[in-house]
């Protein structure tokens, strides 16, 4: 993969100047995509203070990427031609993937990644969602609504979630969370999502053509309803595909999105 690193300009132009728009002219098709889905140019402010800290935060997100790569080769996947950029943003998500004239470019904002275990999975995951673009563009999105529709999340997420957890040979609960929440609480959120699956299906399939972005945000620990239950729905949905087809992580990202939201309602009706 090809690294473009915002962050030297981050650090010049944010921390440096207080220019907020400078550090935007980068890349500006990154940003307008960045502050439409995930941040807030109004409230913007530095969440890394000095240069030592990014450069803390961008060593440890690049000294995984040969082996992510390798995991992700080793799983059928070639991410060869792909490009990845490095910048800082607002805490506010772990990434994604964005289109750029007629391609798929995953961006990482270093702030988000505090472990080596994170920066494997939830990298992992990221760098699968612009693979899945790639090969469905139909899967992507350009407003907000389409972005937080249920289908869509709980394919693209479930299909995320599966390749790290089988690149990485990981319990579904890594695959999920990595270690960003304690162990005691990782195991009390699975019981919760297993012990309410039918609920969590009958929720979705209630939802399937709506947005329902709280269903796959950490908001309330105390509500699994909003705090990423979907992304367990979504995971059981995909293994349940590859147990009945015996599909590759190449296969679950050349299907269509009818063809899926065919199996995804086939599947919710019967849990539910």
């Amino acid at each position: 993969m090809k690294t473009i690193d915002l962050t030297e300009s981050y650090i010049r132009h944010v921390l440096g100047d207080n220019d907020l728009a400078a550090y935007e002219q980068e890349m500006p098709e990154l940003f307008r995509h960045y502050f439409t889905f995930w941040g807030e140019r109004k409230s913007f402010r530095p969440m890394l203070k000095d240069a030592a800290a990014v450069q803390e935060k961008r060593d440890l997100v690049q000294s995984r990427f040969l082996e992510i790569e390798r995991r992700l080769q080793s799983a059928g996947l070639n991410t060869s031609g792909f490009t990845t950029v490095l910048l800082v943003g607002q805490q506010c998500t772990n990434g994604h993937a964005f289109r750029q004239e007629d391609r798929f470019i995953v961006w990482l904002p270093i702030e988000a990644y505090n472990t080596t275990q994170e920066v494997d999975i939830f990298i992992t995951h990221e760098i699968v969602h612009a693979l899945h673009y790639t090969a469905v563009p139909d899967f992507y999105f350009t407003t907000k609504q389409e972005k937080d529709n249920t289908l869509r999340q709980l394919v693209t997420e479930g299909i995320a979630t599966y390749v790290s957890e089988t690149a990485w040979g990981v319990d579904e609960a890594t695959a999920l969370w990595a270690n960003s929440i304690p162990v005691d609480a990782r195991q009390h959120w699975m019981a919760q999502c297993a012990g309410r699956l039918k609920e969590l299906c009958w929720f979705s399939l209630a939802h399937i053509n709506e947005s329902s972005a709280g269903f796959f945000q950490a908001n309330n620990p105390s509500d699994i309803f909003s705090y990423r239950a979907g992304y367990y729905v979504g995971l059981q949905i995909i293994k349940q595909a590859v147990r009945q087809m015996q599909l590759t992580p190449s296969q679950l990202l050349q299907i269509s999105k009818t063809k899926w939201k065919e199996f995804v309602l086939q599947g919710l009706q019967r849990c539910a």
